[in-house]
């Protein structure tokens, strides 16, 4: 159970961090699924803490706050609060400069907060992806990576590369991202469910890459028709047609106007003479 003891002066009072909630900070907002009663008293329950039973009061305390913020953490994670998750996630980073001193507290104490350190961000990470800010959980993955240096710990290891390779992916960084999966299968190629995890989220994005270009490739057919989405379809009437037709004939040799008027007055002008003859024939050479 945690300790109420209070800690040195020179650190944070910590009843304020293990103190239980008021019942205002304890309401759960989603009462379709979490309609008993109960459920505010078992989630606020005294964290176990019998893995630091061997340690001193002080450092109960400390360990045992950053233990509380990451469960409650967890909590809100689990009831989609992701917002809230992410705020109650950062406290442990922002606790860790007033509960463990570098000056104050020994490279084993540091040790032993530095698990929280690296499993809050990773958490902070997945909220950041559940709401599709794909930047903001790189950059906690990126911190995770620091904190796990020091801790060594395969499993975070492998889960923080899995989702960085995801968050590139999404990000629009494709050829990163699926570099960052083909190195993971190298390195856990003995781990046939991880491998065959990992390449079941290449199967996906590969089948989303195509989707959106046949997407993009539609768009770029059909990027003209856009400049006459206002206009009404053209008609045709019958007065447009005989125009038409008029159009073509126009351009037939000898059908224009001047032609025709040539053409008329050359017959017109032997029509003539031919009759002029004929009367001269009639009347003077009898």
């Amino acid at each position: 159970m945690i300790s109420n003891q209070p800690a040195p002066s020179s650190e944070m009072k910590i009843e304020e961090l293990t103190k239980k909630p008021s019942s205002e900070e304890i309401v759960i907002e989603d009462e379709e699924k979490n309609n008993s009663s109960d459920m505010k008293n078992d989630y606020y329950k005294d964290i176990p803490l019998e893995e630091f039973s061997h340690l001193s009061k002080s450092l109960q305390n400390r360990l045992g706050s950053l233990k509380l913020i990451k469960e409650k953490g967890n909590e809100l994670f689990r009831n989609k609060e992701y917002e809230k998750a992410i705020e109650e996630y950062s406290k442990v980073d922002k606790f860790m400069g007033v509960l463990f001193k570098q000056s104050e507290s020994t490279p084993e104490e540091l040790a032993m907060a530095l698990p929280f350190q690296t499993l809050v961000q990773l958490n902070m990470a997945q909220c950041y992806m559940n709401m599709e800010k794909y930047q903001n959980a790189i950059t906690c993955l990126e911190q995770t990576e620091i904190y796990n240096k020091e801790l060594k710990d395969v499993a975070v290891e492998r889960k923080c590369k899995f989702r960085k390779a995801k968050c590139l992916i999404e990000n629009g960084n494709d050829k990163q991202g699926f570099e960052m999966f083909e190195e993971l299968k190298k390195k856990h190629v003995e781990d046939t469910t991880f491998v065959q995890l990992i390449d079941a989220e290449i199967k996906k994005y590969k089948k989303l890459q195509r989707e959106e270009a046949k997407s993009s490739n539609y768009k770029q057919l059909f990027k003209k028709t856009e400049l006459y989405e206002d206009k009404p379809p053209p008609t045709i009437t019958t007065t447009e047609k005989i125009e038409n037709i008029s159009d073509q004939t126009i351009d037939k040799p000898y059908k224009n106007i001047v032609t025709w008027i040539f053409v008329i007055a050359f017959i017109t002008i032997l029509v003539v003479i031919a009759f002029l003859k004929v009367f001269y024939d009639r009347n003077y050479k009898l």
